[in-house]
């Protein structure tokens, strides 16, 4: 067994060693095109994760920050909205 806190840790240990991982599908499907790698839909059900941003109450009005902010939620409905998984 292995343990990382990382995805991408964990996504480069399971291309390189012949690994099975269990990944969000967000960070899945950044390997999507690399022929080392197969993604499947895991065979129970796993709790979806809750994502949250957290950010200093001083910038909670700061246009560029919440430029950013909206961006970053906007990137991640985008990527649930992708197709499901062979």
């Amino acid at each position: 067994r292995v343990f990382t806190r990382h995805y991408q840790a964990a996504m480069t240990l399971a291309e390189q060693n012949d690994l099975i991982v269990t990944l969000p599908t967000r960070a899945a499907r950044l390997k999507r095109n690399n022929p080392r790698v197969v993604l499947r839909d895991p065979p129970l059900d796993i709790p979806p994760l809750e994502l949250k941003m957290a950010w200093s109450p001083l910038l909670q009005h700061n246009p560029a920050n919440r430029w950013l902010r909206k961006l970053i939620a906007d990137t991640a409905r985008e990527m649930d909205n992708q197709p499901p998984l062979p």
